[in-house]
């Protein structure tokens, strides 16, 4: 049996007509009870009203004025001039590094913290910084410097496509400079990762039916977040419609473009004529789509010697300052037609006669090369590069690891 309760038990009223009443007449007086109980006290203060969901803003709509004021961050651009070019953005950025207020006090975040406004070009400063690393590409270095100062300042709508065709000859960094555009456009809030994902015709065409749809949606699916790099983008091309996977691609490609302009970019590569034959042909709508081009111009003499010394001091090698590496190179340029690339191989044979001279000598300079080093290699280079295209490739792989 249930203890019983100590103290006063409420008594029960005898049921008469007066408090008898029916069910729906008992539930009425429930409900009023529990309003009553519900709001009995001190009443809770009045939920905030819910903040409406920004919409990524147009170039159409005038900016707050709390944006206008914090876009500028206290720092006054009114003595800098104009931005005409690469360099001009550079000196500009170098000016808001310097003039930035400082980070908030406190423990240091996991992740660097969001900024907005001018202070992204302290963001994409390093960036800038490797892309002037790069040897010649001026008319390229001035188009990104528009590109960045026009949605610096949100100028864009969030329709206009990214994507961008880079048309030149082999060797002239154009990965390095995708690389480094991914970069930029990651710090300015407009590809959320930032990674780069080349892409050759292998990985996007398969060679059984519905095998192609696959890979290519694979590896668009990979680059969402930042760029789709396709360098030789003309290989995928068939001018004469007879490769069906081919135009499958394309057009799958093509699609992906018009319907994704935010948060991806892709950039195509490869000589210009082959890129319009090849390439842009397959589709109507394809050239369109890339509204950013940019034809780099071939290397100069100075330019190409320029790179053999960075190549030199980045492996952290040395030569002797008297050696002359204009003569090699200028009277001879048909050696170089790969650029960067041919550079590299030139300084790969004179590593190569290097260690061959100082293997038996007892006091030497390792990694530094010598003007003997320099005329031994470029003789490897030059015989190397001077079989014709009617040697075998059995042949000049032979010959190259002769010299490797």
């Amino acid at each position: 049996m249930p203890p019983k309760r100590k103290g006063k038990q409420p008594t029960r009223k005898p049921e008469t007509p007066e408090n008898s009443s029916d069910d729906e007449t008992d539930d009425e007086t429930s409900k009023k009870n529990i309003v009553i109980i519900l709001t009995s006290g001190p009443r809770p203060p009045p939920m905030p009203p819910k903040a409406p969901n920004k919409k990524r803003k147009s170039s159409g709509d005038p900016p707050d004025e709390d944006e206008q004021a914090d876009s500028s961050h206290g720092i006054d651009l009114s003595e800098q001039g104009p931005v005409k070019g690469f360099r001009d953005l550079m000196r500009i950025a170098q000016y808001v590094k310097d003039n930035a207020p400082p980070p908030p006090r406190g423990r240091k975040p996991k992740k660097p913290r969001k900024v907005s406004g001018i202070l992204r070009l302290d963001r994409i400063l390093p960036h800038l910084q490797d892309l002037d690393k790069l040897v010649g590409l001026e008319d390229l270095k001035d188009q990104i410097a528009m590109q960045i100062v026009f949605f610096l300042q949100d100028l864009n709508s969030g329709e206009e496509m990214m994507h961008t065709a880079i048309m030149g000859p082999p060797g002239m960094c154009k990965t390095t400079v995708s690389e480094i555009i991914a970069k930029i456009y990651a710090e300015l809030g407009f590809l959320s990762r930032g990674h780069v994902v080349t892409a050759s015709r292998a990985d996007l065409i398969g060679q059984y039916l519905g095998e192609t749809a696959i890979k290519t949606r694979e590896v668009l699916d990979a680059a969402e977040g930042g760029v789709l790099l396709l360098d030789e983008a003309y290989q995928l091309g068939d001018p004469q419609g007879r490769d069906s996977f081919a135009s499958e691609c394309i057009n799958a490609i093509n699609q992906h473009l018009s319907e994704n302009t935010d948060d991806f970019m892709c950039i195509v590569a490869g000589y210009k004529d082959k890129m319009y034959k090849n390439f842009f042909s397959m589709n109507p709508g394809l050239d369109r789509r890339f509204s950013w081009k940019f034809t780099l111009k071939p290397y100069t003499t100075q330019n190409l010697v320029d790179i053999f010394k960075y190549q030199v001091e980045k492996r952290k090698w040395t030569y002797d300052t008297e050696v002359d590496i204009n003569k090699y190179i200028d009277n001879n340029k048909d050696f170089f037609k790969n650029n960067g690339g041919d550079t590299q191989v030139f300084f790969d044979k004179c590593k190569m006669c290097h260690a061959q001279r100082i293997f038996t000598i007892k006091d030497y300079t390792k990694k530094h090369l010598t003007k003997v080093d320099i005329d031994e290699g470029f003789k490897a280079f030059k015989m190397l590069k001077s079989m014709g295209d009617d040697e075998s490739e059995a042949r000049k792989e032979i010959w190259s690891r002769m010299y490797a």
